[in-house]
């Protein structure tokens, strides 16, 4: 259905020359007096116009303004009493669960207890350098001590003794 034959059964509505149609988040959406009407994708040329005429409806109507006296109020007799002191309200409550400051709290131990991991990292880290720099030290002692068996070997395999 067009807008143009919209228009022309809406023609009793306030406003029904300037109806829009678009389409917002896959409904189809049709604009009237600064109202709108939503409707599904499938919905027929009835169900189109009841939810326009809905719409049109709902527009509250101008209040009537009355010529009539106002009328007064009756006396009120109140009395007055002791000021009781004021308690304060009480602190407002996480939607979450959570108390103020806790998550600054809780922040505050997982950096305490990164910095003490970092800081551990490093002493076993620095341990095992050390280790490592024996180790190194160590080969190099056998690599000589090796060197100087093999150079001891071939002397005596070379030149053997004379007997």
């Amino acid at each position: 259905m067009s807008i143009a034959d919209l228009k022309a059964q809406l023609r009793d509505v306030p406003g029904f020359q300037g109806l829009t149609m678009q389409s917002i988040g896959g409904r189809q959406v049709f604009g009237c007096n600064g109202l709108i009407a939503a409707v599904d994708p499938t919905a027929n040329a009835q169900e189109i116009e009841s939810a326009i005429r809905d719409a049109s409806a709902m527009r509250q109507p101008a209040i009537a303004t009355t010529t009539a006296a106002p009328t007064s109020l009756p006396p009120n007799n109140l009395t007055m009493t002791e000021a009781k002191p004021m308690t304060p309200p009480p602190a407002p409550s996480s939607p979450i669960g959570i108390k103020p400051g806790e998550l600054s709290g809780l922040f505050k131990q997982l950096r305490a207890r990164k910095e003490a991991m970092i800081a551990d990292i490093q002493a076993n880290g620095a341990e095992v350098a050390a280790v490592l720099a024996a180790g190194e030290q160590m080969s190099a002692g056998l690599k000589a001590d090796a060197d100087a068996l093999k150079a001891e070997f071939g002397q005596l395999t070379n030149f053997p003794t004379a007997e």
